[in-house]
């Protein structure tokens, strides 16, 4: 749920209390498990392309159960250019959801 409202304030380009909430995940994220594509979604959010690739490339290391959505997830719209996106589509098996196929 957290995430969610990061994801909330970042879309309403409320950028420090996206942070603050990206601040509060890395803390939790010393006591328990925090999955990293719900943060994902927050750095796309923030246009931070680079962060929100490589928390996805995590997600799909830690094969976080969200990594199916990635095809369809319109919060990561900003990232399908990207040969790393398709990269991480065809390594899912998911390159149907590619532009030009």
């Amino acid at each position: 749920m957290l995430a969610l409202l990061g994801h909330a304030y970042a879309a309403a380009n409320q950028v420090s209390m996206a942070r603050a909430i990206l601040q509060q995940l890395s803390d939790l994220s010393k006591e328990k498990y925090v999955p990293s594509y719900p943060v994902a979604v927050i750095y796309a959010a923030l246009g931070q392309k680079d962060e929100a690739l490589a928390r996805l490339e995590r997600a799909y290391d830690e094969r976080d159960a969200w990594m199916d959505y990635l095809g369809l997830d319109p919060r990561l719209d900003g990232l399908r250019s990207d040969p790393r996106f398709a990269n991480l589509l065809r390594r899912m098996n998911l390159q149907s959801f590619l532009a030009g196929k």
